[in-house]
């Protein structure tokens, strides 16, 4: 692996077969990476794009998502999401958004998903986050009227789920209303759970 990646995120199917991104390396600040093993960890095998990648969430051995932040220098940030359907083999981009920036991507199984991050639309900051039911096909907006720089979104089902930055929301109903549980004045990166409670 080259010393000079910066990586972003990790993903593991299981004990030995896992994926993580990153940026960097090969003297461009601006290339991403997709890292791969078989091995537990023991060995890494990495492939260059021309993009910057945030997140990486894979649903089973074949299929798997990309959040990325790619940015030109006339239309300015987009959100990209890339699917594969052979692991990680080959990647296809799945949407795009101008004017957005990805920060957070999760799937709870093949056809449900979320992408996180913030919405720079019509020269307003808003928190974003997309919904997709069909496995990426389709991305609805929630239309959040928020601003909290959303850094991390995870689910535990199809309904309850939490999303944190400067603050951190909760949802029962699929990410339809957020409810705000915390404003301490800190920023969180990354959210977690186990269960509904822990």
């Amino acid at each position: 692996v080259d010393n000079e990646v910066s990586l972003s995120d990790v993903n593991f199917l299981n004990e030995n077969t896992g994926f993580a991104t990153g940026f960097g390396g090969n003297d461009s600040k601006a290339e991403g990476q997709i890292l791969t093993t078989t091995n537990a960890g023991v060995n890494w095998v990495q492939t260059d794009y021309g993009s910057s990648f945030k997140n990486i969430c894979f649903t089973d051995q074949n299929t798997g998502w990309i959040a990325s932040s790619y940015y030109h220098d006339v239309l300015g940030e987009e959100a990209r999401i890339y699917k594969t359907s052979n692991g990680g083999v080959n990647w296809e981009m799945n949407y795009s958004l101008p004017q957005a920036f990805s920060s957070s991507l999760f799937f709870i199984d093949n056809n449900t998903g979320w992408l996180a991050g913030l919405s720079r639309g019509g020269g307003l900051n808003q928190d974003l986050i997309l919904k997709t039911s069909d496995g990426g096909s389709t991305w609805l907006d929630l239309n959040l009227n928020t601003l909290s720089f959303i850094q991390s979104i995870y689910f535990q089902n199809h309904d309850t789920g939490w999303y944190c930055g400067d603050k951190i929301y909760r949802s029962t109903n699929g990410g339809i209303n957020w409810i705000n549980q915390l404003a301490d004045g800190n920023v969180y990166n990354s959210i977690t759970f186990v269960d509904n409670n822990t």
